[in-house]
């Protein structure tokens, strides 16, 4: 075995700051953050305004009953789901819609799957 050879503690260098570096410094961690907030922003807004808006728009449409030519609209709770919920054209499209999916699924991921092994064999002409 071969002699353990000792490391000199590391000592750490103190260099000479300015007021203004010190300062920045300081701010430093919350500069980055807000820097991040603010690229996160633009995708927030139109996250919000495309998705979570009209999410909420359609739960609160949903507790209405609306004429869709004035401005008539009676409050009548969960009554529309009921009647979705005991009708059988809602069953039949929830099924088909699961059917479907059920079927496309895979065969979309299978077919991506083999194409992609296709690309990535080694052609002719490639390093």
């Amino acid at each position: 075995m071969l002699p353990r050879q000792e490391q000199a503690p590391s000592i750490p260098i103190r260099r000479k700051t300015t007021g203004r570096l010190q300062g920045l410094r300081f701010w430093s961690p919350l500069i980055t953050a807000t820097e991040g907030y603010l690229f996160l922003a633009p995708f927030l807004i139109v996250y919000c305004v495309f998705r979570v808006y009209p999410l909420f728009r359609g739960i609160y449409i949903s507790l209405f009953e609306w004429d869709l030519v004035g401005t008539y609209r009676e409050y009548i709770g969960l009554e529309n789901y009921r009647a979705m919920f005991h009708d059988d054209r809602f069953w039949s499209s929830l099924w088909h819609t699961v059917y479907f999916v059920l079927l496309s699924t895979p065969l979309i991921v299978v077919v991506g799957l083999l194409l992609a092994v296709a690309v990535n064999r080694p052609m002719r002409g490639m390093a």
